[in-house]
C-alpha cells in the first residue's frame, strides 16, 4: 500500500503474500519450491525405489495453497501421497504425535517433510526412529546436517536427506567453503 519495493526470500504461496495484490513485491527465491525441487531431484538419485511419501507440514495457514502445488510437482517426479497430510503448530514442541501419524501412514515408501524448522525436522525424525521406523525421510529444510544430526541425535540421524549447506562437504564449490570459512564458521 506504501508503493515500497520488495524482495521476498520465501514464499508459501498464500493469498497476499506474492500475487497480483502485491505489485511492488518480487520473488527472489521461492523456497518452499526451489528446496522442495532439490529435495527430489536427491532423492531420485538416492532412492530410486520412492514412490510414495507421507507428508507433514507445519500448519501455518499455507496448507490449502501450498500442498496442492506440492502434489502436483511430486506427480511431475512420479511420486504420490499416501495418507492424509499431517499439520502441526509451528510452536509445538513434543513432535511424538507427528511421528506415530506418520508411521502410521500405511503404504508410504519414504516421509517428505515440508517447511518447518530444524527443531520440527530433527524431532520428527529422532520420533520416527524411535518407533523403529527406518525409512527414508526426506527434508525439504534448509538446516545444515550437523544441526538435524544434534537434534535428532546420531542413532536416529540415518537415511535422512536435507537442502542445508554442508560446509567443506565433497563436491562443494571452493567459493561456499571460502563464504563459510570468512563468515566464521557459521553456516
Amino acid at each position: 500500500q506504501n508503493k515500497v519495493f520488495h524482495v521476498s526470500g520465501y514464499n508459501s504461496n498464500q493469498p497476499g503474500e506474492m500475487d497480483k495484490s502485491t505489485p511492488y513485491g518480487f520473488l527472489g527465491f521461492d523456497a518452499s519450491i526451489g528446496t522442495s525441487i532439490g529435495a527430489w531431484k536427491v532423492a531420485k538419485k538416492e532412492y530410486p525405489k520412492i514412490k510414495t511419501f507421507a507428508v507433514a507440514t507445519p500448519d501455518d495457514g499455507a496448507v490449502p495453497y501450498l500442498i496442492p502445488i506440492i502434489k502436483k510437482m511430486m506427480a511431475d517426479f512420479g511420486y504420490s501421497i499416501v495418507g492424509d497430510v499431517i499439520s502441526y503448530p509451528n510452536e509445538m514442541e513434543d513432535f511424538s504425535p507427528i511421528a506415530a501419524k506418520l508411521n502410521s501412514i500405511k503404504g508410504a515408501d519414504a516421509f517428505f517433510i515440508e517447511n518447518g524448522s530444524p527443531v520440527h525436522h530433527g524431532n520428527i525424525a529422532k520420533g520416527l526412529r524411535a518407533l523403529g521406523n527406518n525409512k527414508p525421510i526426506i527434508l525439504q529444510s534448509l538446516a545444515p546436517a550437523e544441526v538435524l544430526v544434534s537434534i535428532a541425535g546420531k542413532a536416529a540421524a540415518n537415511d535422512i536427506t536435507c537442502m542445508g549447506l554442508t560446509p567443506h562437504a565433497k563436491g562443494n564449490p571452493k567459493l561456499m567453503d571460502e563464504v563459510f570459512d570468512k563468515a566464521g564458521g557459521k553456516p
